[in-house]
């Protein structure tokens, strides 16, 4: 049964200026040689890099939000949404009792068992993509409809991300909350449009908490094996200790530091010499039978980072930018960020068009990926995954006719 709802309204996260103000925040806090860090950046090619990205990314932005694209609209079918329910309660549930077995068999919980993270059944790791998926899908549904988002759902949503914590990763958390935000601030209709003011001083608190939590959880995860002061090398101690109240942001600002430090070292190294796009293809070619390497591991080796046990260098974030430039060059640079330009502003417009809640939610998922792209280079292999589950679950809702009573 198609059914229409004039109440309900799509005003999309504002992506295209989101990822302008964190690139910029991102590589001026790790460019600009601030008194917090012990010595001084001084490769003017890696500014370079960044305004080549910034001025590519801005220009094309202005252009495909003037170019007019053509998209069909299509009506809300709020039938289908029983099915997006019925999905979100049996993959939740049985998400959450895989997470607590997987938990169990390591004999405590992933997160306190150091490099137990990289052990995690294939199955429980697959069902977490599911999960976000289909909570992402059904929140936005709720709010299709006109209906306000109980405080169950928000308490959900906190226990969701408290057990993809216990895993170990940092990654799922992100994409779940910040997909959620996304989806919840893209959707307009009679309830709670009081809270989504993207700029406003309370959600500039969160995402300062957020930042804390997450430089936090890395702090934790490094100092299971290594000292904490020795490990951020590029931290000025003397400085950090007149200024306690730094502590909790300083392994963010010194992961900052290092995707600069790691972009002087490509430049250094890969000038002149691309991999002609073979960096962008490893991270799916990690999919098939057989060890390859991911792209930060490849970088990992480009810039001469440790080994780990097994003989793989360690994973290295390159920065977008960074990882662009070991494919193609300064050339190669401009032109990613014009693709990603592009694919923010054709899925902004796509989702006006259709008020389809996977649609919504894969505008969710691309945000929150190309907004750690500026930090981690390429996507990675959980999005992949991400996405095949969003087209997969789409299909299966929307592709297969089931009766539903009324």
């Amino acid at each position: 049964m198609i059914l229409k709802n004039n109440k309900i309204s799509i005003s999309p996260f504002p992506i295209v200026r989101v990822f302008l103000a964190v690139f910029l925040f991102i590589n001026l806090v790790g460019i600009i040689n601030l008194p917090l860090y012990n010595d001084d950046l001084d490769e003017v090619k890696v500014t370079y890099l960044f305004l080549i990205g910034l001025v590519s990314f801005v220009l094309s932005a202005i252009f495909f939000r003037v170019l007019k694209f053509k998209i069909s609209e299509k009506d809300l079918n709020f039938g289908k949404h029983k099915i997006i329910k019925f999905l979100f309660i049996i993959i939740n549930i049985i998400t959450v009792f895989s997470i607590i077995i997987t938990n169990i068999r390591n004999g405590q919980i992933i997160i306190f068992s150091e490099d137990a993270r990289f052990n995690p059944t294939v199955i429980t790791g697959l069902f977490v993509y599911l999960s976000i998926v289909i909570t992402l899908a059904y929140y936005a549904s709720i709010l299709l409809e006109n209906k306000k988002l109980k405080k169950r759902y928000f308490l959900f949503l906190g226990f969701q991300a408290i057990l993809f914590l216990s895993l170990g990763f940092r990654s799922p958390l992100v994409s779940l909350l910040g997909g959620f935000f996304i989806v919840f601030y893209t959707v307009r209709n009679d309830y709670q449009n009081s809270f989504k003011r993207i700029f406003s001083f309370k959600i500039f608190l969160a995402v300062f908490l957020f930042l804390a939590l997450m430089s936090s959880i890395a702090t934790f995860r490094v100092s299971r094996k290594y000292d904490v002061g020795q490990y951020y090398k590029n931290i000025n101690k003397d400085v950090l200790d007149k200024h306690s109240y730094l502590t909790p942001i300083a392994p963010t600002m010194a992961l900052f530091r290092y995707d600069q430090q790691v972009v002087k070292i490509l430049i250094e190294e890969k000038e002149g010499d691309p991999m002609y796009l073979g960096l962008a293809a490893a991270n799916v070619l990690t999919l098939l039978p057989g060890t390859q390497w991911a792209a930060r591991n490849i970088i990992g080796d480009i810039t001469g980072a440790r080994k780990r046990p097994d003989g793989v260098p360690w994973s290295i974030t390159p920065t977008l930018q960074g990882a662009l430039f070991v494919d193609g060059g300064y050339i190669f640079v401009g032109i990613g960020f014009l693709l990603a330009a592009l694919l923010m502003e054709t899925l902004r417009k796509l989702i006006i068009k259709r008020k389809n809640p996977f649609i919504i939610t894969l505008y969710g998922i691309v945000a929150v990926a190309l907004l750690k792209c500026i930090h981690t280079g390429y996507v990675d292999v959980p999005f992949f995954l991400i996405i095949a589950s969003l087209f997969f679950l789409k299909f299966i809702v929307y592709n297969i006719n089931y009766k539903i009573p009324e």
